[in-house]
């Protein structure tokens, strides 16, 4: 191609026959052939994620009150906001109650991040599941958020 620096430079980032010529470094490669290695075998567990996301769906509906309930087992009333994926989130009144949440879980070994607004209409704690999380895992988490103290 011949023309002056800016036409080479634009089409160098813009032309596709040009950006996807590039090979992918072998790091990228492995990766990529494992991606489609667990797709190819994924059934198992995308059913295992499933179940983990209807074991804390069910046990944060019956075992933790709703904002408009009472419950003698768990007095930390949330909302769970609605979800039809791995990403479940709870809401909590304020932003100072949300973080003060994240961290007593965190010191409890449980990544569960504050989100605020403006990022998001409302504070809540964002649980992100993973087919690797356990039955077990999911009941502690759940133990957890009941005795957080906001």
């Amino acid at each position: 191609m011949a023309g002056s620096a800016a036409l080479i430079d634009y089409l160098r980032n813009r032309a596709s026959s040009w950006i996807y010529t590039t090979g992918l470094s072998p790091a990228d490669t492995a990766a990529a052939l494992a991606a489609v290695q667990i797709i190819e075998k994924g059934q198992a567990l995308r059913s295992q994620l499933w179940q983990g996301i209807n074991q804390l769906k069910t046990a944060v509906l019956t075992e933790i009150p709703q904002v408009s309930e009472a419950s003698s087992d768990c007095d930390r009333p949330l909302r769970l906001l609605p979800s039809d994926a791995a990403i479940l989130c709870l809401q909590l009144p304020n932003p100072g109650a949300v973080l003060q949440a994240s961290q007593q879980l965190q010191q409890q070994g449980m990544f569960v991040p504050a989100i605020r607004p403006p990022t998001v209409p409302t504070s809540r704690l964002r649980i992100s599941l993973m087919a690797s999380h356990q039955p077990e895992q999911i009941a502690a988490l759940v133990r957890a958020l009941c005795q957080i103290q906001i």
